[in-house]
């Protein structure tokens, strides 16, 4: 009788592809991880190490689709690359990495709003893509600097609440009324910001690689 051959983890990921498909995403997210750490060698000066591993922490973000975070780190590690051959003016390599930092920021600020306020039980279905778009005009307005601060104060009152401790907490959910006053504050101040009627999803992928290429370009 011929004995049965051992099972390995392989042969597990084989027969469930489901569990493949867990896995692989993960794995690649992990590698891309340690592949951008490993290289920043200790003799980068300490403020550029800082704002690499900063950024390569952002590149975490959970409001960051794991293909970006993937292409995010890889285009960091072009950056040390060049930084670490001195290819690169540290300034100019200290500079795009603010860059980097500020797209992600702009896609988890934007994702984040998108998700919180078109789930919101009391918007209608017919609702949701004029909602979506409100909460990117105003994020789009927002993070280059185009609302004052008395607006962004106001709209920011409208979506928070305090507790018996006095700590500020994001409102789980919005009555109508008030849901509709809060996207139209936001599509007002978009306006006043002179922000496209329509804004498109962030490319993070693209507007990333673009920022490293124009960075390297220069030298």
């Amino acid at each position: 009788m011929q004995s049965e051959q051992p099972r390995g983890f392989f042969w597990l990921l084989r027969s469930n592809p489901r569990l493949w498909a867990t896995v692989i995403p993960v794995v690649t997210l992990l590698l891309a991880a340690f592949a951008t750490s490993f290289f920043l060698l200790p003799y980068l000066p300490k403020d550029l190490r800082d704002a690499f591993e900063s950024a390569d922490s952002q590149a975490n973000s959970k409001q960051l689709h794991v293909a970006e975070r993937v292409a995010v780190k890889a285009e960091l590690r072009r950056l040390a690359t060049a930084a670490q051959e001195r290819s690169i003016d540290y300034a100019e390599c200290e500079e795009a990495i603010q860059r980097v930092r500020d797209v992600m920021f702009e896609a988890s600020l934007t994702r984040g709003l998108v998700q919180k306020f078109t789930t919101q039980k009391s918007l209608p279905e017919e609702g949701k893509a004029a909602a979506e778009q409100a909460l990117r005009r105003y994020a789009a307005a927002f993070i280059h600097g185009k609302v004052d601060e008395q607006t962004a104060e106001a709209i920011e009152n409208l979506t928070v609440e305090v507790d018996d401790q006095g700590q500020r907490h994001f409102r789980e959910q919005l009555p109508f009324d008030e849901l509709q006053g809060l996207l139209h504050a936001m599509a007002t101040a978009a306006d006043e910001a002179g922000i496209p009627e329509s804004v498109e999803p962030i490319n993070v992928t693209a507007r990333v690689k673009a920022i490293v290429d124009q960075a390297l370009a220069k030298q």
